[in-house]
């Protein structure tokens, strides 16, 4: 079931089942993080699609409900033939923080890790770009010692700045190599996937890719913790 957003997940399950069910039924048969079942419930009972009452909660099948779930099914029938790849790239790009920009070096270090080519990444970005999913931008960090590049920018600090003249770019990399300084150019990657997209990469990473959840909460923390020091 892996790759298919929470509230599809409820709403089959309860179409199917056809007779009301507790919170905790649900959340034990679709396998949905409390989290996810409450705001997917909300949503439907918002909808009219489903009903709460007295702890249990029921599909109503009214023609209207009928359409709507044959629409949302039919959208997602494809969605466990969806490629690993794209769902990495889009859970690793739309994580829940504040709105930030992702290193595509660390991103494309990420996904060669678990075994695609340099090659493939580049290519499934440069396809995210044109359908306008991602926007890339090319950051100069201009420091006096040896720096990292951090993993995630705040878009806050972008905003910020604005585009450089050409010129006066080359200036500036001809300053910091005179003054000896350290001139690094890093290409950022910024999601703006809708948020059904966004939800799919978010719950495939937590239901198949651990490890690299792990590793993008790790390097979250450190950064929003250290910013705020």
């Amino acid at each position: 079931m892996f790759g298919i957003p929470t509230l599809v997940r409820i709403l089959k399950y309860l179409r199917d089942e056809a007779t009301p069910h507790t919170y905790e039924d649900i959340i034990s048969e679709t396998l949905a993080s409390q989290g996810n079942a409450e705001k997917a419930l909300a949503k439907l009972v918002e909808s009219g699609v489903v009903q709460a009452e007295g702890g249990l909660y029921r599909y109503i099948p009214t023609s209207k409900a009928e359409e709507f779930c044959q629409k949302l099914f039919a959208l997602y029938e494809q969605v466990l033939q969806r490629p690993r790849l794209e769902l990495l790239l889009r859970g690793i790009l739309s994580q829940s923080a504040p709105r930030y920009f992702f290193r595509k070096a660390t991103l494309m270090e990420m996904l060669e890790r678990e075994g695609f080519s340099s090659q493939e990444v580049a290519q499934k970005i440069e396809e995210e770009i044109e359908m306008g999913y991602i926007s890339q931008l090319k950051l100069v960090f201009v420091t006096k010692f040896p720096f990292s590049p951090p993993v995630y920018v705040p878009l806050g600090y972008i905003s910020h700045f604005g585009p450089v003249p050409s010129r006066e770019y080359e200036a500036l990399r001809e300053y910091s190599q005179i003054r000896g300084l350290n001139f690094l150019e890093e290409e950022y990657l910024q999601a703006d996937y809708p948020l059904e997209l966004a939800e799919l990469g978010q719950e495939y990473l937590e239901n198949e890719a651990g490890e690299i959840l792990e590793r993008l909460r790790e390097e979250a923390f450190r950064q929003w913790y250290g910013l705020r020091r």
